[in-house]
């Protein structure tokens, strides 16, 4: 096991950071050269790019301030301080995070929308799984904000506040991400009863039904 890795994590933050970037910029391009009037789901990609930078920036932050990469233990030898801000960070991460998985989803489902407009099944469809995305999002932000009252117990090592407590935040994390696992599944499986009744050739159908799949992971 490695005892250092944070120029992992941040090579993969930076990384993110340009390819995010590059493709919110291809895709307002594509949009002016093409004439096309902005629709919801192109101004929907303004804030989901903002959270996604900041998911980006708060990794670096942590890993600067906070000392990710190292181990725990490593971490209280060297500088025990380093814990204040790497807490802080990590009451912010599941905020972000939740906001940052939640606008893509929104924005493919919006798109879907606009391809098959005529098919109110599906629209309605969309709208469901738009309805479930948007409350687990709120959800886990709450969760997140209130897994330690007050906030400050999450950093106050000692728990010297008085009356103070925090959730089994392990668990949080563990289980936390099971919901976005099922919501990744609802949007790998709808698109598919469209692509297979569109009235194209089967290599076509082929093509559609492997590249809808990738973009719901990759939102």
């Amino acid at each position: 096991m490695r005892e250092y890795c944070s120029d992992v994590l941040r090579n993969i933050a930076i990384g993110f950071t340009i390819l995010e970037t590059f493709a919110v910029a291809l895709r307002f391009i594509s949009l002016r050269l093409s004439q096309k009037q902005f629709g919801i789901d192109d101004f929907l990609t303004i804030p989901g790019y903002l959270c996604c930078l900041g998911l980006n920036i708060l990794s670096l932050v942590t890993i600067r301030n906070g000392l990710i990469g190292y181990h725990l233990d490593v971490v209280e030898v060297i500088d025990s301080q380093a814990l204040i801000p790497w807490a802080k960070c990590l009451y912010a991460a599941p905020i972000i995070y939740s906001a940052a998985c939640c606008f893509p989803r929104i924005i493919l489902l919006t798109l879907y929308q606009r391809i098959v407009e005529k098919h109110n099944p599906y629209r309605i469809a969309c709208y469901a799984l738009m309805t479930i995305i948007i409350a687990f999002a709120v959800a886990d932000m709450m969760a997140g904000a209130f897994e330690c009252w007050p906030v400050a117990c999450l950093w106050d090592k000692d728990r010297t506040i008085a009356n103070g407590h925090c959730d089994n935040i392990p668990q949080f994390y563990r289980w936390g991400t099971l919901p976005n696992i099922i919501i990744d599944l609802m949007m790998l499986i709808l698109p598919q009863p469209i692509v297979w009744t569109l009235q194209v050739q089967k290599p076509v159908k082929l093509g559609l039904a492997a590249t809808f799949p990738t973009g719901s992971v990759n939102g």
